[in-house]
Order: structure tokens, then C-alpha cells, then sequence
């Protein structure tokens, strides 16, 4: 049997915090949706958009505001639109190392696709395919962007689970635990919680990614399974 070959999506620099509502309220979930974690490589980063960090983002991450335009600075020099995900793991330290060395407790998250879900992800957002309400940008976001390099996951950084993200049309996402989801993926599916609130495996189904489609578990957006690996450094 051929081995299941993954490709890198991106990296993104974590700041965990507890999960606020639900069956796991309190409980930490390694997740590098920004809906659930502080994902620290947003929007604000760049000079052109409106939103901006609260007092409280500005603390945790020992920021003021002549450091956020170097790193507003630094992003416009780097990137053409928001990314959501650094598409290397060099940009993704040299961020951390320039800007936030002075904070604690942060984690360099990869998530990785299998062939499956990076051909969906990629069909899904394809330029000019607008039978859709999600696909605003023609697919022109870092993680669509990178997995159409195909590039392998690395080996030398440390599975933590797999997780269910669903996409919106910048390449943000969401987790299936914005929806309180994982008591129902584990009566319907067998799906149990490992230590990091992720899945130590899902099986590739035809009616698991039909349930994903449904508006009424999940947000109106498409979903995919995703490889959650911590960068050990």
C-alpha cells in the first residue's frame, strides 16, 4: 500500500489559550484557528486594514504601537495580501525572533494536507469559480497558494493530531470546535479526542465529508482534513 503523502499548508505562530464555551470549556485545544487560539499572524499586521489588536492582544504579546508598524512594515515588504499563515518556516521564525522575543509561551504550528484534501482545497477556491459564496478572492490566499507548490511536510517536527478546518475565502479557517462538534464526530464516527484535543487519526469517508457540508453542524463553508505538527524548537 502507497504511504498517504502530506504537503505543508503553512506555519503560524500560536499563543494557546482555554476554550471559552462548550463540552471543553476551560480545556486547551491545539488548533491554529484563529477563532479558538490567538493566531498571531492576522490581519492587523498589515498598515492597509482596519482592524487593529485590543489592549489586552497588545499585553500578551509585549507590543506597542511604534513595534506594530515595524511589523506592519515588515509585512507589507513581505507579502502582497494577508496571508493568515507564514508559507515558510523561515519567515515564521524571523517574525517570532524579531518581534516577539519577549513573549512567552509561544508555539510554530504547521498544518499539512493530505493529496485529497490539498486537490479539494485547491478545486474548491480555483480562479473564477464563483457557484459559490466563499470564493471572493479567486483562491488567492498563502494556503492555496502553497499547496499548490506541493511541498512534503517535514519529518522532523512533532504530530500533535489531526484536525478539521473549514476555509473562508482569505485563508482564514475555522475548527470543527468552533462548533462544539466532537461529542457528534464521536458518536457518529468514532472519532475520539487525543491529549491535544485533536484526532490521532480520521479515515477518509465518503459520509464524513458529506456530514461536513451540513450548514446545520457546521459553518457555510468547505471543510478539510488537516495534519496539526509542532515545530520543536
Amino acid at each position: 500500500m502507497n504511504e498517504v503523502q502530506y504537503y505543508l499548508g503553512g506555519y503560524q505562530i500560536i499563543k494557546l489559550k482555554p476554550l471559552k464555551y462548550g463540552n471543553l470549556k476551560g480545556e486547551i485545544v491545539h488548533t491554529c484557528s484563529s477563532c479558538i487560539n490567538f493566531s498571531v499572524f492576522d490581519s492587523w499586521c498589515q498598515s492597509w486594514t482596519t482592524e487593529n489588536l485590543s489592549d489586552e492582544e497588545k499585553a500578551v504579546l509585549n507590543l506597542d504601537e511604534n513595534k506594530i508598524k515595524e511589523i506592519q512594515q515588515w509585512t507589507n515588504e513581505n507579502f502582497d495580501n494577508i496571508p493568515n499563515l507564514f508559507p515558510n518556516l523561515e519567515y515564521a521564525k524571523e517574525f517570532k525572533n524579531k518581534f516577539l522575543i519577549k513573549t512567552n509561551d509561544l508555539e510554530i504550528y504547521s498544518i499539512n494536507f493530505s493529496e485529497i484534501d490539498t486537490n479539494l482545497l485547491i478545486d474548491d477556491f480555483r480562479e473564477n469559480f464563483h457557484n459559490n459564496d466563499y470564493n471572493y478572492n479567486n483562491g488567492n490566499f498563502c494556503l492555496r497558494n502553497n499547496l499548490l507548490k506541493k511541498t512534503h511536510e517535514k519529518n522532523d517536527e512533532t504530530l500533535l493530531g489531526y484536525d478539521i478546518i473549514g476555509v473562508e475565502c482569505d485563508g482564514s479557517f475555522h475548527s470543527f470546535h468552533c462548533n462544539d462538534m466532537s461529542s457528534i464526530l464521536e458518536q457518529k464516527f468514532n472519532l475520539n479526542l487525543n491529549e491535544y484535543k485533536l484526532f490521532d487519526e480520521i479515515k477518509n469517508s465518503k459520509e464524513l465529508r458529506h456530514f461536513l457540508e451540513n450548514d446545520n453542524y457546521f459553518e457555510p463553508v468547505p471543510y478539510y482534513i488537516c495534519k496539526v505538527k509542532k515545530v520543536n524548537i
